[in-house]
This record gives C-alpha cells, structure tokens and sequence, in this order.
C-alpha cells in the first residue's frame, strides 16, 4: 500500500455507478505504397471497456458509557476511548493491504474489493506457463478472446497485441521444461523469475517489484547466496521501496523483490505499478464517521470506511504458482 501510495497510484472523490476504463488492446495497422498509390484512411475501433463495481468495507465499534467513564481517570491501565479512533485507523489499513490480494470475483468475496487474484484463475498447465480462464472487469483474460493470433507457444513467438491484451502471464515454477533436475521452487526460482520478467518487459509491461511469499522469499536468498553477480540499479526514485525504508528488499535483474505478510502461501507476483490503481469515492483512502451516540444503549458508535476498489491492467502483472 505505502509503495502505490508513494507512485501516486490512488485517486480521491471518485464518482458514478460503477468504474469505467477504456483499454486498448488493438494497434492501427501499418500501409504499404509506392510512387503516387492513393492513401487510405480507414477508422478504427481499438478499444474495449473495463468495467467494475465499487466495493466498500469498513471498520465499526461501540464503547458504551461505563467503559469510557472507568477508563479515563489516571488509574486506567488502557485510556480506551481515548486511543480508539487511531486504533480502529491502524486496524483497517493493515486489513486493507491482506484485501489486496484477494479474488473479489469468488464465492462468498462478491463485497470484497477486487484484489490481484481476481484475474489469475488458471485451469492447468500448458508449457511453462498456465492457462488462464478468468474473467476480470468483464473482459475475459483467455489467451485470444479478444481477438488476433499468434505464432508459437505464447508467451514465446509473436502475434497480434489483441490476442493477449488481458492476458497475466501465470509461470509454473513446477513446469518439467525448467533446467533444474528437480523442479521445485528453490531449483527453479531464478530461472522461472527471470522468464517471467523477460515475457512481461518483451510485451512492454516491465514490472517494477516482485513481492514473494515469505518461504518463497527466504528459499530464494538462499539460492541467490550461492552466485556472484553485478547488481543493476532501476533508477532511485522516491518511490522504490529501499529509498522508502523498508529494509528487507533486494534487486534482481533491475527490479526489487521482497515478501509481505498478507501474500498467499506459495505464490508470488510481478507488479507494474502503472497498471494498479485504487480508487476511492472519498478524499482519503479511509474515512472515519463523526461519533454516533445510541441512547438505547447508552454508547458511542465509530466507523472507519473505505468505498472504492482497485483497478488493474492484468497484462502488467505476473503471478509464480505451482501448477503440476
């Protein structure tokens, strides 16, 4: 969250019934002529809408009134009512961050907001990268839905931009075809990091951080101890996580990669952070509500919320999943 924050990839007092984006997933194609060929000018439609619903969650608590007049004298040991709004603030944004993983498109997430697993469902293997079957912002992300054909096994060959306009290349790091004799994470890491840096940044989506599993990270380092290699630096903006003060954050290949608590066990992903945005229909990210008195039950109500949701470009991302 700090590192969209720092890219100024949140935007405020967002409005309407729904989120809507146009994406282009189509090039004009070029014209061949020679000496005094009339020219043509067709028209084009290049594009195709993305659309999402605004999702909320929020954060609400009572403290009745015998639990804020025997917490504010000097013999409290916990001033309760006194910490509780900045409390109930530090609670929703490190709720917030877990939410951003997640696949608002599953059973039982349909008020949750739309997470980076919710457009990397996969249906099994095929070569070193799976074959995705979701649908996202109501565009399908299977490979030619959209349109085009390619040449080869994507996302080796080359083809039409449509064909995989939608498309989050999502690379088996169990795949049989990696170099390691046995293809398990800690053999194939650097192997399978690297194929899908190089697929995403040859599509012109280079990823900016890779954020890891712990376990994941740590078997990583481990096989990352063993080689002598030359660190290359991707620029040093403000806001590249090492200049952000996080400390546990390496460079591989240009790019920072780290762990964080929330990601889900045994997976990790590629981030362009040009393609995440959130998006909130208020001024801030998080909103906390005038306090409420409920004389019924003699208590004052509090409620820290968020209404918005996150918006992607699925072919900025990569996911690293065992798959076989």
């Amino acid at each position: 969250l700090p590192w969209l924050q720092a890219g100024g990839r949140i935007a405020f007092n967002k409005s309407g019934d729904e989120i809507k984006w146009p994406i282009k997933i189509k090039r004009r194609p070029l014209q061949y002529g020679g000496h005094f060929q009339a020219i043509t000018f067709p028209s084009y439609d290049l594009r195709e809408n993305a659309v999402l619903p605004y999702r909320t969650c929020y954060i609400p608590e009572a403290v009745d009134k015998f639990s804020k007049l025997k917490n504010r004298g000097s013999e409290a040991i916990v001033k309760l009512y006194v910490n509780l709004v900045k409390e109930i603030m530090a609670d929703m944004k490190e709720a917030f961050c877990d939410e951003l993983y997640i696949d608002g498109n599953a059973s039982g997430n349909t008020k949750r907001i739309h997470g980076l697993e919710s457009c990397l469902s996969v249906s099994g293997a095929s070569a070193f990268t799976a074959t995705n079957n979701d649908t996202y912002a109501s565009l399908s992300t299977t490979l030619g839905d959209l349109g085009g054909s390619w040449t080869g096994t994507w996302p080796n060959g080359t083809g039409d931009p449509e064909y995989h306009a939608w498309t989050p290349p999502v690379v088996d790091y169990t795949y049989a075809g990696w170099t390691a004799s046995t293809d398990t994470w800690p053999n194939t890491c650097v192997e399978a990091m690297r194929f899908a840096l190089v697929k995403t940044q040859k599509f012109g989506d280079p990823i900016d951080l890779v954020m890891l599993e712990d376990e994941l990270y740590r078997q990583w380092l481990h096989n990352m101890d063993d080689k002598e290699r030359i660190q290359v630096q991707n620029g040093k903006g403000k806001g590249r996580l090492a200049n952000m003060g996080f400390g546990d954050v390496q460079n591989f290949d240009g790019v920072e990669v780290t762990w964080e608590y929330g990601t889900p066990a045994s997976v990790g992903y590629g981030l362009n952070r040009d393609a995440l945005e959130i998006w909130s229909m208020q001024s801030t990210l998080f909103n906390s509500e005038a306090t409420d008195f409920d004389l019924a039950t003699t208590s004052e109500r509090h409620l820290c919320d968020f209404y918005g949701n996150m918006k992607m470009n699925p072919r900025g991302l990569f996911k690293l999943k065992n798959v076989t």
